[in-house]
């Protein structure tokens, strides 16, 4: 099977280069700029240890899109889902599977509506990256993961067949059968990571240092799974506790990606993790006034890049 990666970014560029040094048949779909370094330099990848890896990968541009691909692997940020699925057209025929490593919820109505139910698949990537300036891809902790499925919970060849092909990369890859409630989990928990670190200036460990910090911690995630309880989806104990484990850490530098862009200035995914989040919120009459206050301090200062984003009807 042929995979085509739409971005070569934190995400793309870890699962795609992972996929690619293990002997899959990836082609990273990039701009020329990009285009030309991957094809120069290779993927560079550093791992947490420091260990530099320049994996051979080939990339296109999307005007050198000529036939379908079996696989798509979508892992650009959500707010430029629009252009990649512009770009991408010329890959997707009737047998093409996309997967979508995205945040947030969203997205899965538009690609549906856009693709047709049958093309598009649920997924879920868990893996903390960072993209330096060079395009070099860092991995920042050790571990990752693909989590997939179709989005009615049923099983399908295709799904064991791309779980199967993507077995050998040095990520862990599984099967799900609720796929779509995994999705909302993880959007559960990046936006209570995202909330508390934004909100709250530093990394878990620091905020439930601080006198009062541990309190304002679980007041955040408090107010993400109440929004979720109210709607047919809420969060299971298991994603509670998961998300209680990390978030309450003491001493734990960990942070979000939502964090992590904010601080360095970068557009974020404010929308499609907080700004749905909170709009849902409303429609099901529940009060967050953290999460609100959060979302504010996430967009003020930052690039508008609301006019990309596709609303969660969910």
């Amino acid at each position: 099977m042929r995979v085509l990666v739409v971005g070569a970014g934190a995400v793309g560029g870890f699962f795609g280069g992972r996929l690619a040094a293990a002997g899959v048949d990836v082609t990273f779909l990039v701009r020329a700029a990009r285009a030309d370094a991957l094809r120069r330099d290779g993927l560079r990848l550093v791992s947490p240890d420091g260990a530099v890896a320049a994996i051979p990968v080939v990339a296109v541009t999307a005007d050198e899109l000529n036939h379908p691909w079996d696989v798509v692997l979508l892992s650009v940020k959500a707010t430029a889902i629009i252009p990649a699925l512009d770009d991408v057209g010329a890959a997707i025929g009737p047998d093409t599977v996309v997967l979508p490593l995205l945040n947030g919820i969203g997205h899965l109505e538009m690609l549906t509506d856009r693709l047709g139910a049958h093309s598009v698949l649920g997924g879920v990537a868990v893996v903390a990256t960072e993209l330096d300036a060079d395009g070099t891809v860092r991995q920042l902790t050790p571990g990752g993961s693909i989590a997939l499925g179709e989005l009615d919970g049923s099983w399908s060849e295709r799904t064991t067949t791309i779980a199967e092909l993507f077995a050998p990369a040095d990520f862990a890859t599984a099967v799900s059968d609720s796929i779509v409630q995994d999705m909302r989990e993880k959007w559960a928990f990046m936006a209570a990571g995202g909330a508390a670190t934004v909100l709250h200036g530093g990394p878990v460990g620091t905020i439930v240092a601080a006198d009062g910090g541990l309190a304002a911690v679980l007041g955040v995630i408090a107010e993400v799974e109440a929004v979720l309880a109210a709607t047919e989806h809420p969060v299971r104990p298991a994603a509670h506790d998961r998300t209680m484990a990390v978030l309450t850490a003491a001493g734990s530098p960990f942070t979000t990606s939502l964090y992590r862009d904010f601080v360095a200035g970068r557009p974020t995914e404010v929308e499609p993790i907080l700004g749905d989040l909170v709009a849902l919120a409303a429609r099901v009459r529940v009060d967050v006034p953290r999460l609100h206050s959060a979302t504010v301090r996430a967009r003020v200062g930052q690039p508008h890049t609301s006019a990309q984003h596709v609303p969660a009807s969910v």
